[in-house]
């Protein structure tokens, strides 16, 4: 399964809906979803890189509103991509980079991700339960059709 196609076609959906695609208020390097793109485009083309400060890079002026649900499967997209990732986990790396503004479009406070899917929930349910639960039932959906793809006929090894 190709998450970082995954996490580019959900943040286009978002894109798609906000007011101002397409007009001249849509300024991408002033939107976190325009952020968020570009930065999932430059892990995938050249890998998981970190970037000092990189935090700092995220727009923060950007108030508009998303859709709840867009950015929840967006957010459990981007921990599907974390869990396949084999290095260190880092804040500053750019799939996180991803993360963090996605959240940064719902939720107060940032939230740490300690390298486990389970206990990011836990962090998120600590600020919006009900949005922790909405990541949580994506990012099953998403591993469950990954389960499917790598499930091997049985019948072509005997």
């Amino acid at each position: 399964m190709d998450f970082y196609k995954r996490v580019e076609e959900n943040l286009k959906k978002i894109c798609e809906e906000c007011k101002f695609n397409g007009t001249s208020q849509c300024i991408p390097s002033r939107c976190i979803i325009g952020f968020a793109s570009n930065a999932i485009r430059t892990a995938k083309i050249k890998g998981q890189q970190t970037i000092e400060d990189g935090t700092k890079l995220i727009p923060q002026d950007d108030m508009k509103v998303y859709d709840e649900n867009l950015i929840a499967k967006s957010i459990a997209s981007v921990c599907a991509l974390c869990k396949e990732c084999k290095e260190n986990h880092d804040e500053n790396c750019i799939v996180s980079l991803v993360r963090r503004s996605l959240e940064n479009t719902h939720l107060k406070e940032d939230i740490i991700y300690p390298g486990n899917i389970l206990m990011y929930l836990v962090n998120v349910a600590e600020q919006d339960r009900a949005f922790s639960e909405k990541i949580r039932n994506e990012y099953i959906q998403i591993m469950e059709e990954y389960k499917k793809q790598l499930h091997i006929d049985k019948s072509v090894i005997f």
